[in-house]
């Protein structure tokens, strides 16, 4: 009899330590699968239009709809001298700025909403000017580029709710070049 009990005992030791294997492989083994995809929007867009017109070059930066609020700067280079102009952009960053030691960029005043429901204007910078003078005697075939960087930054906002702009931070930059 204590036989029976000594084998019945041990089988149900080897039950329940396989039990327990068992759920513990299937743990181990088990895989899971994701299909498909999701496209990711940063929520910052903006676009340039340049123009040109009488040796000066129009530039005015938008921020897409439906975009957060940023601010823009903007930096021209060429081998001729350039006048640079516009309304609400200077050399002096806004109030509160943090800059990244950048030298010679334009920072337009206002920061530019992205809400949707405004229109472009209302989204967009007035034209930052570009002059330049053309050689007086130029000679046959010369060349010349006028190349403008333009960044963004998202905007920040101070325990007051005032927006500043953080460049240490660049979101967006571009470059263009022209002329001829």
């Amino acid at each position: 009899m204590k036989k029976k009990y000594l084998i019945l005992s041990i089988t149900l030791a080897l039950l329940i330590a396989g039990a327990a294997i068992g759920s513990t492989l299937a743990y181990f083994t088990s895989n899971t699968y994701a299909v498909g995809g999701v496209p990711i929007k940063l929520g910052y867009s903006t676009r340039v239009k340049e123009d040109y017109s009488a040796g000066v070059k129009h530039v005015v930066v938008t921020n897409d709809e439906g975009s957060e609020t940023v601010f823009v700067r903007a930096k021209a280079f060429s081998v001729l001298p350039l006048q640079i102009t516009g309304a609400n952009w200077s050399q002096t960053p806004p109030a509160g700025t943090i800059t990244d030691g950048g030298e010679d960029y334009y920072y337009y005043q206002i920061p530019l909403p992205g809400t949707k429901g405004l229109t472009e204007d209302e989204r967009s910078t007035t034209a930052l000017d570009v002059a330049f003078d053309f050689p007086t005697d130029p000679e046959d075939e010369e060349t010349f580029n006028v190349i403008v960087v333009y960044e963004s930054t998202p905007a920040k906002y101070d325990a007051n709710g005032n927006a500043y702009a953080d460049w240490t931070t660049v979101l967006d930059s571009k470059t263009s070049g022209g002329g001829d």
